[in-house]
């Protein structure tokens, strides 16, 4: 839970200069939507997101073998114009472009839970899987 308020307070931070009278949007894209891993990330960033005061699209590929599915939703959030992306890329190579993408178009990305092969993000929070 600690991080995924973690990960919502980063991307609401990094939402800060946008100064809206609307509640900003976060989406939120995990690598699946099925394992029960996922859906506990998905019930602490519903928490966080009452606590925080934003509003959280959550949208997952069905598996986290569906790189293809992904990638579309990281590309249908830009095309929304989100105030933030906090995304746990399936691979370190697919999403690539897409994340570079937003961070052109001036969406902040927040990567989590695992890496991606580009350093064009804003936050990159994640355990030590190798300690």
């Amino acid at each position: 839970m600690r991080f995924l308020r973690i990960c919502l307070v980063v991307a609401l931070g990094l939402t800060a200069a946008c100064r809206r009278e609307t509640k900003r949007t976060i989406a939120m894209i995990p690598m699946g939507n099925a394992h029960q891993y996922w859906q506990s990330v998905h019930a602490g960033a519903v928490k966080a997101a009452r606590e925080l005061g934003v509003n959280v699209i959550w949208d997952g590929p069905p598996t986290e073998t569906d790189f293809a599915g992904q990638l579309k939703i990281v590309d249908t959030m830009i095309n929304r114009h989100v105030d933030a992306i906090a995304v746990a890329p399936i691979d370190t190579t697919t999403l690539v472009n897409v994340v570079e993408r937003a961070g052109r178009e001036n969406i902040p990305v927040v990567i989590f839970d695992s890496g991606i092969g580009t350093d064009q993000f804003v936050a990159k929070i994640a355990t030590d899987n190798y300690r």
